[in-house]
């Protein structure tokens, strides 16, 4: 409904931003529920991957302990050929290779572990940083919701004393024209009359 009344057009101003406002604290609260979601999905990623890292690390130092043993073994069974046969040469060899091998499984798996981790800290990092922002925007749509309600409260108050002291004005000037109009009817009915009638006498006379 369109009006004139400037007070009502101030109320309907006031109404359409704090709508706008509560809408846009509604997003970003959305938002910050979607975010906070998804930092505790990325913690919980990231403990599976730490525990799983930490374990590589461990591995991947008892494998180096044990390939060591195994070269030495099969070193020391090279430069003593004749106090030990052709199979327990072939084993140790075979002990030694396997070793190797599994070593370098496992220092892939560790880099990729590693690399996995480091990734997800600085994304969980950064959607922590997002978390924030949004928790620091919400308080801030409150607050501005808050003081541009109490401000254009305020506003609106002062308009409605001066649209009310406008009115009194009117009224007032209202009641002097209508006193005036009075007045000069009851000089045009009364003494006027009365000075006419002398007047026609005197003229007769």
């Amino acid at each position: 409904m369109v009006t004139d009344n400037p007070v009502m057009k101030l109320r309907e101003a006031i109404d359409h931003t704090l709508a706008a406002i509560a809408d846009g604290k509604a997003q970003v609260q959305e938002i910050a529920e979607s975010t906070l979601s998804e930092v505790r999905r990325m913690e919980a990623e990231l403990e599976q991957v730490q525990g799983a890292c930490n374990g590589a690390i461990d591995e991947v130092e008892r494998l180096e302990v044990a390939s060591r043993a195994a070269r030495h073994r099969l070193m020391t069974v090279n430069r003593d050929v004749g106090h030990h046969g052709e199979q327990e040469m072939r084993v140790a060899y075979q002990n030694a290779q396997q070793l190797q091998l599994d070593l370098g499984q496992w220092r892939e798996r560790e880099t990729q572990l590693r690399f996995r981790r480091d990734d997800l800290t600085r994304r969980l990092r950064a959607m922590r940083a997002t978390a924030g922002h949004a928790e620091v925007l919400m308080v801030r749509f409150g607050q501005a919701s808050t003081l541009l309600n109490a401000e254009f409260g305020e506003v609106d108050q002062v308009l409605q004393n001066a649209q009310m002291h406008t009115l009194m004005g009117l009224r007032m000037l209202q009641m002097e024209e209508d006193e005036r109009r009075q007045l000069a009817n009851q000089l045009h009915d009364g003494p006027l009359q009365t000075l006419a009638g002398l007047s026609m006498r005197l003229q007769v006379g």
